[in-house]
Parts: structure tokens; sequence; C-alpha cells
């Protein structure tokens, strides 16, 4: 599975799908800081490899 882009209304969505992904070996991530927002919960039985960039969005 290849997803790009992807914009979830929450966390627990986001984790959610991660956790249902069954063969999943490899995910990357990459996350802007939002005001509020809280950690995200990476499960899965079957990730080998997990590649996490942050970065930081400003507000007008």
């Amino acid at each position: 599975m290849d997803l790009e882009v992807v914009r979830c209304p929450n966390e627990a969505t986001l984790e959610k799908l991660i956790s249902g992904s069954f063969v999943l070996e490899d995910l990357k991530i990459l996350r802007y800081s939002v005001k509020g927002s809280k950690g995200l919960k990476v499960r899965s039985r079957t990730l080998k490899r997990l590649h996490l960039y942050t970065g930081t969005t400003t507000s007008d």
C-alpha cells in the first residue's frame, strides 16, 4: 500500500488505518505539528521499518 497526502479528521482515524493493515512492513510519516494535536500511536504486528519526519507550521 502506498498512500500520499492523507488527511484524517483526527489521530484515531489514522491509528485505525495503520493498525488495520495486516501486511504493513514499511511506514513513512511526514507529520506537521498542529496546535492542540495529540501524539500518534503506531501499532502494528507486521511493521519492520518506521520513518518519521516532523515539521512545524505557523498560523497567521
